[in-house]
């Protein structure tokens, strides 16, 4: 690898190494080449510097052994160094994920980098991993379609697992409940593991989770990219910690990577990234003891090394050794994994950096909706996953179900696809939608808890979360069950701004036991506010403000039986 120097070696280490003297006599040589090139072309440096950058990194295991496809001279020029102002829109994510439906095979996999059959399994996990975020900000339902398919090609898997698999098939249990896919690959890997009876590749050496962690470690060593094994293990740790196994061995061997991590060598960024991403995960604290971050003394010192890689508050450095702004060395692996880890240490500390490096993510999409690592080496399935991994984690979509840990880009969205008894929470903003809600859950918007009574009736606030019914929507709210006896109940709905809607801004029918609070309804069209339409019993409103409706502000009972309503603390102005 053509190296630039550390501008801070160690005197000491480079007389270890009897390399210092050679260093100096290739200092001077450049230096005179370089100011003969500056004396004969008329310029002062170099923006586009020469060098040989690693192919995007591929996920271990299946017995894959990666070719660096190196050129012996390539010129990259990077668009946009600086941290811009981009807003990432939702078209990132939506061509994002259409791009990676597109490209995948139909048994549910992909070929890596873009089209190289036969199948390569090892890159399920951070391909299906971000075409999942793509679809919790696009709601797209062929990005949903995907991802069943993707899990498909999971539990076709028996001894070609890879460390990522655990991760994978968490999020998709999140998305389509139960604990099918975890269950797969904890009966069929871990528990093989645990017991010393995985067959991997049905080669017919048995591992056990301490050696098959030393085969990752001693297989990337052999290929002469050992910085690589702690990206590979400390995500490995992830998954393991997402399929709720044991976990101390997957520790051991990060930590031990991290003490071996080798900036005079490929991978040493996304290796911290991977690593310290994984740590992180499992709140494991770490005191390096070797190595060249033997200085740090925790996880948070690890994250502020990792912070100092990223390039002019963009993107992040291929090589520690790079961090060198307007030189083209930003790569989207490293930017997209170091998100990851700095969001895990301490999101709000590092949130600027973390939404730099998205922008700069967003800012180098191709054309395809894909991405490639850096420019010129061309579209990378793996790399699309990562990058949109990335940026979801920068940026989540506004509507969160923390029951599941699942995003969503609307407010329905999120509620139908939730289970009884969920938590929703919608960020603020306004949310043009009707909202229809069947089933058991709380949905809590910016203002929850927040009594809304006694400020000036205007409407909206920066910091509340609104529901604009629109002309074209009857209800902003509906919580409806079923005349023929499957009520709903148990609903909460809390902390919201609802006006416009051209019936009712809330609307109850065949609902019992649910409480509507701290919320503001106003400027119903045509009727009331708040309206029970049908049978309902025991609702609670509660600390809620109603003004300039059609209507009644409050309007309990239409037609049906109407029992044990409670109104409390409430403001009426019509």
């Amino acid at each position: 690898m053509t190296r630039k120097f550390r501008r801070h070696f160690s005197l000491n280490k480079q007389l270890e190494k009897g390399t210092f003297m050679k260093h100096v006599i290739q200092c001077l040589t450049i230096i005179v080449l370089f100011a003969f090139i500056a004396t004969n072309a008329g310029w002062g440096q170099s923006s586009n510097a020469v060098r040989n950058k690693p192919a995007a990194a591929y996920p271990h295991d299946e017995a894959f052994v990666p070719v660096l496809q190196q050129a012996a001279s390539d010129v990259f020029k990077n668009p946009g160094n600086s941290k811009t102002t981009l807003t990432i829109s939702i078209s990132s994510f939506t061509n994002g994920g259409n791009r990676l439906v597109e490209k995948q095979y139909t048994d549910g996999s992909w070929g890596w980098p873009l089209d190289a059959p036969p199948t390569y399994g090892n890159i399920l996990g951070p391909i299906a991993m971000g075409l999942a975020q793509a679809y919790q900000q696009s709601g797209v339902s062929a990005q949903r379609t995907s991802l069943t398919n993707a899990g498909t090609y999971l539990l076709t898997k028996t001894n070609n697992f890879s460390p990522s698999d655990g991760y994978l098939a968490a999020q998709l249990d999140k998305f389509f409940g139960g604990t099918t896919y975890r269950s797969h690959v904890k009966t069929n890997f871990y528990d093989k593991l645990a017991d010393g009876t995985y067959n991997r590749n049905g080669a017919g050496t048995l591992y056990n989770t301490a050696s098959y962690v030393a085969l990752i470690r001693s297989s990337r060593a052999s290929q002469g990219i050992g910085n690589m094994a702690a990206w590979d293990i400390g995500m490995g740790l992830v998954g393991a910690a997402k399929c709720d196994v044991s976990i101390e061995e997957w520790i051991a061997g990060t930590e031990s990577e991290i003490d071996e991590l080798d900036g005079d060598a490929y991978y040493d960024v996304i290796g911290l990234a991977g690593a310290l991403y994984g740590l992180a995960v499992v709140d494991e604290e770490f005191d390096p003891t070797a190595g060249e971050h033997a200085a740090a003394n925790s996880i948070n010192d690890l994250a502020a090394i990792l912070a100092g890689y990223q390039i002019a508050g963009g993107g992040f450095a291929w090589n520690s050794n790079y961090v060198i702004p307007n030189d083209g060395n930003e790569t989207i692996q490293e930017t997209g994994y170091s998100i990851l880890a700095l969001n895990e240490v301490n999101r709000s500390l590092y949130l600027t950096a973390i939404q730099g490096a998205a922008d700069y993510v967003a800012g180098v999409q191709l054309g395809t909706g894909g991405w490639e690592n850096y420019p010129g080496e061309g579209e990378n399935n793996e790399v699309s996953g990562e990058a949109l991994w990335g940026m979801s984690v920068a940026y989540p979509a506004p509507v969160h179900n923390i029951t599941k840990d699942v995003y969503y880009p609307t407010i329905q969205g999120g509620v139908s696809d939730a289970s009884a008894e969920d938590v929703i929470t919608v960020a603020p903003g306004t949310y043009p939608e009707m909202v229809t809600i069947t089933k058991s859950l709380t949905l809590l918007g910016a203002q929850a808890g927040v009594d809304p009574r006694g400020g000036a009736r205007t409407p909206g606030g920066a910091l509340e979360s609104i529901i604009d019914g629109g002309s074209s929507r009857t209800e902003g709210i509906l919580i409806k069950g079923a005349s023929d006896g499957s009520r709903v109940e148990n609903v909460t709905i809390d902390g919201f701004e609802i006006h416009h809607a051209t019936y009712a801004n809330v609307r109850f029918d065949y609902a019992d036991n649910s409480v509507l609070k701290n919320t503001i309804v106003h400027h119903s069209t045509t009727n009331e506010g708040i309206k029970t339409k049908a049978s309902c019993s025991s609702l609670l409103i509660q600390k809620v403000l109603s003004y300039d409706n059609v209507g009644d502000g409050i309007e309990l009972g239409d037609y049906g039986t109407h029992t044990n309503h409670v109104i409390e603390d409430c403001e009426v102005f019509n």
